[in-house]
């Protein structure tokens, strides 16, 4: 575990949401004063409840004993609630690391939201009257695409000082080799291009190829048996690719599930590709990822670039080299963030709408002659090719 994390972080396996790539810059929790406010207007009406039976026991006209059992159990309930508390605060962490926010709460049900820096918009303070006074603030986070928050940190103490940490820069990355993302629509030729990078002096890395060696890996099959049972393993004893897809993309519950266990071994795998890239001398490393935001994958680039394709080319496409029909691609698409939303994220544009490597090559090679020259500070002198 990251020694710069909480206390704790351990116990309710809060820390596996932290890339070990990337240590905490920062890590917290909310104010202990969490652990009594957590749930304020349930509070103050076990305090009334509380003093209104010690009242009763004390000054009661008759059977001052009722009043006595209220007081206790109103006290017992505040004991219960105060426990709570206790849990639920052990149970949220906050880290900030050079490249990403990441905010984990709950106690039965878990839930993490692992936010890119680069794609944040801007942070907000909120503090009500009882946080004013213990100077505390709750922070939210607002980033591209959303109408407001996308994750809060409560009751955070000395806020203005962790707004400032989240607004700061992000230290450079890689260590002298730019990292750039593609992303596209299904079926938009993002392998392609990817090639295309690879002739030009990058290293493509393909985290589908990652991720389905992932599925291979002895510890993490017997984890999806443990979930799901033999039906998800073919009758080699290997994990059936097909079965798995059919499961995740009719359950978002199960599909978030089987990305908290893949996803760390593949971005693992990920920042070792990029360190052997760096020391084979490539210009920079290139990362197609099918779910490069909405994976979180973009607050690992310096860039990234938006390869584009109308729909019916996209769909010509997965008819012939994947045999879909078009209620597949809208079932697969439903499953990932919107197209535009995607495209609305990326710096740079590449159209892919013709077969012949020729005239998309040049495109290529234009476009990353700029990324290269804006990620090193070169004045820009083009556009989206």
């Amino acid at each position: 575990m990251n020694p710069r994390l909480p206390w704790g972080s351990g116990l309710w396996r809060t820390d596996r949401f932290i890339p070990g790539e990337e240590p905490a810059r920062e890590a917290l929790r909310p104010s202990a004063w969490f652990i009594l406010l957590h749930a304020p207007r349930t509070l103050l009406a076990l305090l009334l409840i509380g003093g209104l039976g010690a009242a009763w026991a004390i000054r009661g006209p008759a059977s001052p004993h009722a009043g006595v059992i209220g007081a206790r159990i109103a006290g017992a309930s505040i004991a219960l609630l105060l426990a709570i508390g206790l849990v639920r605060w052990l149970s949220r962490l906050y880290v900030l690391t050079d490249r990403r926010v990441v905010v984990v709460a709950g106690v039965l049900s878990q839930s993490a939201a692992d936010v890119p820096r680069q794609r944040i918009q801007h942070v907000t303070l909120h503090r009500s009257l009882i946080e004013r006074l213990l100077g505390l603030g709750t922070i939210g986070i607002c980033t591209a695409g959303t109408d407001g928050p996308a994750v809060r940190m409560l009751m955070v103490a000395r806020p203005a000082r962790v707004v400032e940490s989240i607004r700061s820069p992000r230290a450079p990355s890689h260590q002298g080799i730019p990292v750039l993302g593609l992303a596209g629509g299904i079926g938009s030729g993002k392998s392609q291009v990817a090639r295309l990078l690879t002739t030009l002096g990058c290293v493509a890395i393909d985290s589908d190829a990652e991720a389905r060696a992932a599925l291979d890996r002895p510890d993490v099959r017997r984890k999806l048996v443990e979930w799901w049972g033999d039906r998800v393993l073919t009758p080699e004893g290997q994990v059936d690719r097909s079965k798995i897809a059919s499961i995740i993309f009719s359950d978002p519950a199960e599909r978030s599930r089987l990305e908290h266990l893949v996803h760390p071994i593949v971005r693992e795998t990920r920042a070792g590709a990029i360190a052997r890239a760096r020391a084979a001398g490539a210009i920079a490393a290139v990362i197609d990822a099918p779910l490069l935001f909405e994976a979180g994958v973009d607050s690992e680039c310096d860039a990234v670039i938006w390869v584009e394709a109308s729909r019916p080319t996209r769909l010509q496409r997965v008819r012939l080299h994947r045999a879909w029909d078009e209620a597949e691609l809208d079932r697969r698409e439903q499953a990932q963030w919107p197209v535009e939303r995607k495209r609305a994220l990326c710096r740079y544009e590449i159209l892919n709408d013709v077969d012949a490597d020729a005239e998309l090559a040049d495109r290529v090679g234009a476009t990353l002659k700029q990324a290269l020259a804006d990620i090193a500070g070169v004045p820009r002198t083009a556009g989206r090719a």
